[in-house]
């Protein structure tokens, strides 16, 4: 009788100390985190949007979305999922127990004055299983903008330095000199690398009156469309226009 006992205590623990082992893994296996950024290369004052979701596959209580943004950028939560935000630490919290996949967005602003180079955006998630409170495990997905200067050109060059992602494009920004050109009226050649091709030429459309009219004498800036053989994208062409 003690010696069947004994087996079952033995039998007991073997099965506790096999479960502890397994939970982290199980919970890796239930929830994880990926994140999407809209454009992974950006010009300083860009604002660029940010998608986390969580895929849920079993039960969990109380997921947590933590993110980590560089210093100095700007944070705006476009959508909450029905979770709570909490701007210290950049939290989203969801209450009760959740089973079924979770996603917030949020717009990171660059700051104008951002050096170039590469800044990483990470973060985590975590829940709990029961009474056990599992993670933080790494959210997996894009995690790194590119931030390159904006092209000049004041004398109407059309060869814009640095590009800026447009959905599959990367789109270079130019600046011109409206009084340079040889008419106002003219259309603005520019350049679009593609992914998969890697230049595609198209024109600013109608980059004339209608658009620099309306402008101060001093530096201002218009959105107008960029027209090239795959789908309309816009950009920000600047006006340099001296003072009368």
């Amino acid at each position: 009788m003690a010696g069947n006992l004994n087996r079952l205590v033995v039998s007991v623990i073997m099965v506790s100390a096999l479960l502890m082992t397994l939970m982290p893994t199980m919970a890796e296996d239930v929830i994880a985190g990926a994140r999407t950024i809209s454009s992974t290369t950006a010009v300083p004052g860009e604002t660029v949007r940010v998608t986390v979701e969580i895929s849920i596959l079993s039960a969990i209580y109380g997921p947590i979305i933590h993110e980590d943004i560089p210093e100095g950028w700007g944070i705006t939560v476009v959508d909450n999922g029905g979770s709570t935000y909490k701007s210290v630490g950049t939290n989203w919290l969801f209450s009760g127990i959740q089973d079924e996949t979770r996603r917030v967005v949020y717009d990171v602003e660059i700051p104008s004055n951002a050096a170039e180079g590469e800044y990483y955006i990470t973060g985590t998630t975590q829940a709990a299983i029961g009474n056990e409170m599992m993670g933080p495990y790494q959210t997996a997905g894009d995690n790194v903008i590119t931030v390159v200067s904006a092209g000049t050109s004041p004398n109407g060059d059309t060869s814009p330095s640095g590009a800026v992602d447009a959905g599959n494009h990367s789109v270079g920004i130019i600046s011109i000199d409206v009084n340079d050109s040889e008419e106002n009226n003219q259309s603005i050649g520019a350049q679009a690398a593609d992914v998969a091709d890697p230049v595609e030429t198209g024109t600013f459309e109608d980059a004339g009156p209608d658009q620099s009219s309306n402008l101060p004498s001093t530096e201002s800036s218009s959105t107008v469309p960029f027209i090239n053989p795959l789908p309309i994208i816009a950009v920000t062409l600047y006006y340099l226009r001296r003072r009368q």
